[in-house]
Order: structure tokens, then sequence, then C-alpha cells
């Protein structure tokens, strides 16, 4: 993954959360931390330096305040104060955050990624914290952190990054939202960097420890494990057989397919009244019936979500393939893996490429599929997609991009919108978004608007929203500060209309610096 490592191996792709049903006594919106009935933003900013230690991370979280998400009330995480732990340089507090309801008391609970932590002479070792949400807010005197070794199986090991990425879903429908944590970078037996997660199921009391489990491609795991495999790379959660039991997607963007180094694949794992299994999981990549075919570095699985796209209740697997060429360009497409009663299947699959079949953009090298959000946008019942094209040249009209156009900049970053349809594989829509036009700030080189993207209902209209993270964008004269600007969900799609931009140079705790890259990682969730 020589492309991607470079700018990614401390900032993660947004992953999709689907909260469980059950016992939630006083919401059930997803991501609502303060039981208020409307979702609420947590965002990272793992490069944020602290007490002179650069890159030691923080997280802003941002509370609705039934119109948008406003600056009262918002409150800054780190592992100074309260939290355990202690600020050191390159920590990378933020770099992976979730929402998740793990005790089930209808507060959604912060999940933290810590990648760079050091433990002992581990360095990079990786780990995560828990920090309760309750009416207030986030509790962080009540904050807990988890390390493999420490209180949660396995060995913390230098370059293991545990805590990459973080998902949660309900997968043994028990009330209760269980956590999946990441270590991509793990090394498996003799192979490095073949990549693991772990699964840490909730309870009344939070996370039970005691039933962690490791997941690796070793064993019962379809796959083998891999020198730079990357299992755990994205994560992404939902129903994809319809059995009430929450199903896991896992990325393996290393991996190897008839002999195409890096072409990439995805291992999926089906829930069950035991939790997450590997019994029956599959491994898909674009050799055999899956459409397009592997190619060296095409990195298939670099991103993932999921959603009901015809409405039919079965969730499919959207695949991010942002390094597949078409055309002799690195333009990207998302392949589409149709859910069913026996689950995941090749047929009748399909695939989203801009400029075809009428989704929005041209083809040009955008790395589209790099980071994907699945919600309802329009509030018809049918999922949708959000699709990044994050190095999409800008033109100077906003919808066309750089073809002889004097005003063109580059890689400023797109955002491309996909609405589901019951008559799927016809789609419902498109629509495309950049920072020329309506949308806070303006269209720079190298923005790459889009990176990061999360879904969810601020006002709660039940339709979602959409936080589309610009972690490279320039504050005045200091660079890649990051921000994030916010596209609100209508009865037809989302609009950039009134749409607005948070990040630390307003009102949000903290203060603008160079490097910190705000936006670097989002909370996503699927309504």
């Amino acid at each position: 993954m020589r492309r991607f490592l470079a700018a990614s191996a401390a900032v993660v792709c947004a992953a999709v959360l689907i909260s469980g049903p059950g016992v939630r006594a006083q919401s059930d919106v997803a991501n609502d931390i303060n039981g208020d009935g409307r979702a609420d933003l947590i965002v990272g900013v793992p490069k944020e330096g602290l007490s002179g230690k650069a890159g030691a991370g923080v997280v802003n979280v941002i509370y609705s305040n039934r119109f948008k998400l406003a600056s009262a009330g918002n409150q800054l995480v780190s592992q100074a104060g309260a939290m355990p732990g202690r600020v050191e340089a390159n920590d990378l507090f933020g770099s992976a955050v979730e929402l998740a309801d793990v005790n089930g008391d209808g507060y959604a609970d912060a999940i933290i990624g810590s990648t760079g932590e050091s433990l002992g002479v581990q360095v990079n070792a990786g780990m995560f914290h828990v920090v309760p949400g309750s009416p207030s807010g986030l509790d962080l005197e009540s904050g807990l952190a988890y390390s493999q070794g420490g209180n949660l199986p396995g060995t913390s090991e230098l370059g293991d990054f545990f805590g990459y990425n973080i998902t949660s879903g309900d997968f043994d429908n028990d009330g209760y939202d269980d956590v999946v944590v990441s270590a991509p970078f793990e090394g498996i037996e003799s192979s490095v960097q073949a990549g693991s997660f772990m699964v840490i199921p909730g309870g009344s009391e939070g996370l039970d420890t005691e039933r962690a489990e490791l997941f690796s491609q070793d064993g019962d795991v379809a796959g083998t494990a891999d020198d730079g495999d990357f299992l755990g790379w994205s994560l992404a959660t939902g129903d994809f057989n319809g059995d009430g039991f929450d199903d896991l997607g896992a990325g393996v963007p290393g991996e190897d397919s008839k002999g195409r180094e890096d072409s990439g694949a995805v291992n999926v794992f089906y829930g069950s009244g035991s939790g997450l299994s590997a019994d029956g999981n599959q491994l898909f990549s674009q050799a055999g019936s899956v459409l397009n075919r592997p190619e060296v570095e095409d990195f298939f699985g670099f991103s993932v979500a999921a959603s009901d796209l015809n409405c039919d209740g079965y969730d499919e697997l959207l695949v991010g393939v942002p390094n597949e060429q078409l055309g002799g360009v690195v333009a990207g497409l998302v392949n589409i893996l149709m859910g069913s009663e026996a689950g995941l299947t090749k047929s009748g699959n399909n695939i989203l490429v801009q400029g075809s079949r009428g989704v929005a953009g041209n083809r040009d090298f955008n790395q589209f599929g790099a980071a994907l959000a699945a919600g309802d946008f329009d509030g018809d019942g049918c999922g949708d997609i959000a699709v990044s094209a994050h190095t999409t040249d800008v033109g100077g009209s906003g919808s066309a991009l750089c073809i002889d156009d004097p005003l063109c900049v580059r890689q400023a970053g797109a955002v491309v919108l996909v609405y589901g349809s019951e008559d799927w594989p016809k789609i419902g829509g498109t629509a495309h978004f950049t920072q020329r036009g309506p949308i806070g700030g303006s269209a720079r080189e190298d923005n790459f608007f889009g990176r990061t993207l999360a879904a969810l209902d601020i006002n709660g209209d039940g339709r979602d929203d959409l936080a589309v993270g610009i972690p490279s964008e320039d504050v005045g004269n200091k660079i890649d500060v990051g921000r994030v600007a916010i596209l609100r969900g209508t009865p037809n799609g989302l609009t950039s209309k009134r749409s607005y931009l948070i990040s630390q140079a307003g009102t949000v705790a903290g203060k603008p610096e160079s490097l910190d890259r705000f936006g670097s990682a989002l909370a996503d969730v699927i309504s």
C-alpha cells in the first residue's frame, strides 16, 4: 500500500456504525451522547500538540441544538486532566473515533483510538479509550483505557497501531453495542503487518473484556495471513442477511489476488446468538465473478460501508477501490455486493463509476471511493451512499472538472452522492459537491475535501446530514489546520444550502495550529 500509507498511517477512513436494538432507555437515535434525541458529532484531531508534545492528539465533541451542531457546551477530550493515560508526543489520540452505546443506558459512549500510544518499550503499540455518555455530555472522569496485554487478550507489540479503526454493532442482538477495534499493522506468526481485529462485547457494566475475541486470517478465517495484508484497515457493520444480528465487513486492501500485489479483498463475518463468528465467513475480491479484475495496487477494501440500497431489508456491502485505473488514470470505483437471505452474494453485484449510469463527475485522478458514508439523506427509507473523490481537480464552475479551465484548482476535492432506489440497480439520483458554491471556505489546492465522511441526523428529522472532513484545509496563514463542512439532508436529498463549517478557528474548543488536521477522523452512523 505504498501510495496511501504515507498519508494515511495515522488517519482512519470513516467506518460505519449501526447501533443495535434493545434496551435503550433515553434515545433510539444513534450517535446521541446526551439523550436529547438528536445526533452529536465527535471529530478527531490526532496531530494536535498539547503541553509541547507534538501529535499528542485531541477529540472535539460538538452537540446538536435542535437545528445544527452548535458551539455551546462543546467539549475538548484528551489524555490530560481526568482521562486515563498521559500526554505524550505522537500518541495520535483521536486517530479513530466512534460512538456506541456499550452499556445500553440510552447515551452514546465515545470510543477513541490512540494508535501511536507507546506501551513500555513497544512504540506505536496503540490503545483505545471509552468515555461514557450522560445527560450532560461525555463523562470525562469515568473514561477507561484498553490495550492488548493489559485488560484485553493479545500482546502489545511494536508498530501494531491497535485502535487504528473502530466500529460497533450488536452482533449477538442482546441490546448492547459491541466494539470492533483493528490493528492492521499487527504481525501474525511470521507474517509482518498481516493485520487483526478484536471484538469486545458490550454489557450492562460496559465492555466485557472477558469475552473479547481476536480475529486474523490465520486458522478458521478465510484467506491467509501474509505480509502487508492489513486486515482491518477498514470496517463496516450491517445486517447482510436480514436476521437481526449485525454482521461485519473488514477490508484487507493489501491482499494479493491471482498474483496481483495489493489488489485487495474484504473479509465478511456474520453475527449470531453467540456473537460474531468465523463460521461461514467469506472472502471477496475482484477475482472471480465480482466485477472488474484484480490489478496491482487497486486496494479493493481500502474503505467499506453498508447500506440497503434497494430497500429489500438486506444491507449491501459497498467496497471502495480508490486506486482502480480506468482509461489509464487512477479514477477509482465502488464495488457493490448485494445482501440476501443467505448473506452477501456475488450475484447481481455492480459498480459505481463517475460518468457512468449517471453518477456525477468525470473519470480523472479522483481516487473515487477512498472514503464512504452510508445514510438516508432524503428520508425515503432507501439507503444512500456518499463517496469521497478527494483528489478531484475542481474547475471554475464547481460542478465541472478541469478541462482546459484556467480557474482549475488541483486536488481541491469533491463528494458524490448516489441515492438508493427500489428499482436498484437503477440509482435514485446523484449529486456532486465541492467547495465552489454555497459550501463555506473555498476550493483550494490540496484541500482534499471529503477525505473523511460521516452521516448523522443532527436535527432529528429522520433525514441524515453529512459531515465532510477537510483535514488539509488551511486557516489564515496556518497550513493543514482542518475543518469539517456540514451539508443538510432534505426531502429532496442532500443540499449545500445553509451548509456551515466547524473548526477550532471559531468557538469550538482548542486553537487552530498548523498540521492539526482537524477532521482526520469522524464518527459515522446509519440511521
